[in-house]
Formats: structure tokens, sequence, C-alpha cells
């Protein structure tokens, strides 16, 4: 077992500890790191702070922080000097979000902004509705789990966050009854 530590850039943003967390970690063994790209008092609305990464000397980094899209992996393999990029909440918002990475879908282009409004959900009259992106997402979603003999049951959890926001709970109620991937995929795509 190899002896690994996930760690921040420090607590807060006026003062950035992290080269003095890797002195103590290197001098107490540690050889792996995963390093999260903001102090722990700071905003995820914000976006992280890779600029303090730039000159890590570490045996083996990871990092971490608003890794959302091929555009941001690449951006943070281009510009830092890391071993492995890890993902955290973009699994969440987009399980989908590692083979596009691999097949270098270009879903998002342009600096990370986590300011910018959700297009993943239209608000109209009143209500709200999944953008067709977004439901694509979750037909490929439910594809994969098909194509590999998977329940619903086993992304269920998933569905239910990728629909949060969205005023029609007909699909919600409708994974709540155990159906057939057609069924659901029809639903999305009304």
């Amino acid at each position: 077992i190899i002896p690994s530590v996930k760690l921040r850039l420090g607590i807060n943003p006026q003062k950035i500890e992290i080269d003095e967390y890797l002195q103590i970690l290197h001098r107490a063994g540690i050889r792996k790191v995963y390093i999260h790209a903001r102090p722990l008092r700071y905003s995820y609305e914000r976006p992280a702070l890779y600029e303090y990464l730039r000159d890590t000397n570490f045996p083996e980094v990871i990092f971490n922080g608003d890794i959302d899209s091929w555009h941001s992996y690449k951006n943070i393999r281009d510009n830092f000097s890391c071993d492995g990029i890890m993902i955290g909440r973009a699994a969440i918002h987009n399980p989908l979000i590692f083979k596009q990475i691999r097949d270098k879908e270009k879903t998002f282009t342009g600096k990370y902004n986590p300011s910018l409004k959700d297009t993943s959900l239209i608000r109209s009259k009143g209500f709200t509705y999944l953008s067709k992106e977004k439901a694509k997402v979750i037909i490929d979603l439910i594809d994969l789990c098909e194509k590999n003999n998977l329940p619903l049951e086993y992304i269920r959890g998933n569905l239910k966050y990728l629909l949060k926001g969205i005023s029609d709970k007909t699909l919600l109620r409708l994974l709540h009854t155990n159906p057939a991937f057609e069924e659901v995929r029809n639903h999305l795509r009304q």
C-alpha cells in the first residue's frame, strides 16, 4: 500500500500554504498527493486556483478541481505538471464525463466559469425543462446501462440528480415504477 494524502491549498484564500504542506508531507515519507486547487474556505462558485500549482515539485501529484469537460482536462494537462487528474462533482452532474474525456469530445470551450447560467435547464412560462443536450446525456447514460445489462435501479440516484430542478415530475415518478429502458427514453425525447 502506498500512502497518499488529499489536501487543499490552505485554509483561506488570503494564505495559500500548499508549498509548506508539501514539504511536511515529503519529510513524513508521503510520495503521492491529490491536490484540490482551492483553499478550504473558498466558494465552489469561484474558479479553482491552479496558478498556485504551476511549480509544484512532488514525486507524484494528482490535481482536482473544476475539471468538467475535455477542454478543462486538456487545459490542466497542457499547462501544469501533474501525474493525473481527479474528477469529483462533475461526475455527479455528468456521469459520462470520463467517456467524453476519453473520446476527446469538446463539450465545452473557453475558460471555466462556474457563475455561468446553467444551460442544461430551460425556463419558459413558469416551467423548467431539460435542454436537448442534457436529455441526450441522460439517454446516453441509459443506453450504456442497458448495453451492459444493468438495471435502471443501478443509476436511479444519478438520474434523480440529473433531473433536479425540472417542473414536470412525471419522469421522477416513472423511475419509481421500474420502467423499461425504452419507456424512459421515450419520455426524455418528448
